[in-house]
């Protein structure tokens, strides 16, 4: 299990062109140094799903065309019906892919969008867009990869957004190798470093964990069974990001612990914090920083491994 100086290394699909590849439809070159900064914590795996079905760079426009119950993918200049192509390696891809923890995908292409692609009505080339929708690729990753933590470089750019896809992020990279270390006792230490984290999330379902592991621990030869129903339930929890009344609770609890070592225009700073924090004014991040300048000034047992002041590596909270 993870140190708070140390993180398993997620596994994250990205959209080649967010990775500063040529691979555009008009071989421009983007510049996202989010990505280049969770390089140093991740393992990246780019990928563009147009090269991929034999499209070149630069290449004519393709589209996104609205029939009847199905989506069809459209190259207007060469009159090419790409969409059969486009979700066979899709569904191939992804099954080639099953060690993967999420996925940031470009917005609005028709091949990766997770949200904001246009749709057009026909395939002229004069069609109007009549609503916008996902693009093919994002779709099967949506349908197939819906418990892992995906979002676009545009959803990144909202902190909230950020701090939830980075706490699912490397939460489940940390499972993952729990899930594969069929251990019970790996499990235990999982939930203990991460429980706080998930009351935030969700207290119920958290509640419910808690119980399924003591029901469980006279039985640790089932540590597989186990293993996979906290996997369920653990997906559950992470769906949706918290609301701010929850996490707040942990960081009031740290002010309490530790204002016996602060002064208090400290005290009050921190409680200035927190109202910011409410008010969407102050990022999370900017929360946790305060508590573990505390935790090495004072004591750091308050905050020892416990994944709720430190879900993943601080410089991502502002790349």
């Amino acid at each position: 299990m993870r140190s708070l100086n140390k993180f398993i290394r997620p596994n994250v699909i990205i959209s080649k062109c967010l990775c500063g590849a040529r691979c555009r439809w008009d071989r421009d070159r983007l510049d996202y140094p989010f990505v280049r900064t969770l390089r140093k914590y991740a393992r990246i795996i780019p990928v563009c799903p147009e090269i991929e079905i034999g499209l070149g760079v630069p290449r004519d426009r393709i589209i996104l065309v609205q029939r009847d119950n199905s989506i069809a993918l459209y190259q207007s200049t060469t009159r090419r019906h790409l969409a059969q192509k486009m979700n066979r390696f899709s569904c191939q891809y992804l099954s080639d892919h099953t060690d993967v923890d999420g996925f940031i995908l470009k917005h609005k292409s028709p091949s990766c969008g997770v949200r904001g692609v246009k749709l057009y009505e026909s395939i002229t080339l004069d069609a109007r867009f009549t609503r916008t929708g996902t693009g093919l690729f994002a779709a099967t990753v949506l349908e197939r990869c819906s418990h892992l933590a995906i979002t676009d470089e545009d959803q990144l750019e909202r902190n909230r957004t950020r701090e939830h896809w980075l706490t699912q992020l490397f939460t489940l990279a940390t499972f993952r190798s729990v899930r594969k270390s069929h251990s019970f006792k790996r499990l235990r230490a999982f939930h203990t470093q991460h429980r706080l984290l998930l009351q935030t999330y969700h207290k119920r379902l958290t509640k419910d964990l808690d119980q399924a592991l003591t029901q469980s621990d006279a039985d640790t030869d089932n540590a597989c069974a186990v293993i996979e129903q906290y996997e369920c339930m653990l997906n559950r929890i992470l769906a949706t990001s918290p609301r701010r009344t929850s996490v707040i609770k942990p960081f009031e609890s740290a002010l309490e612990y530790y204002a016996q070592y602060l002064s208090t225009q400290d005290i009050k700073r921190f409680e200035h914090q927190l109202d910011s924090y409410r008010a969407c004014e102050l990022p999370l991040s900017e929360l946790r920083k305060t508590v573990q300048i505390w935790a090495v000034r004072y004591d750091k047992r308050f905050t020892r491994q416990d994944a709720v002041f430190r879900p993943y590596p601080g410089p991502l909270a502002s790349a």
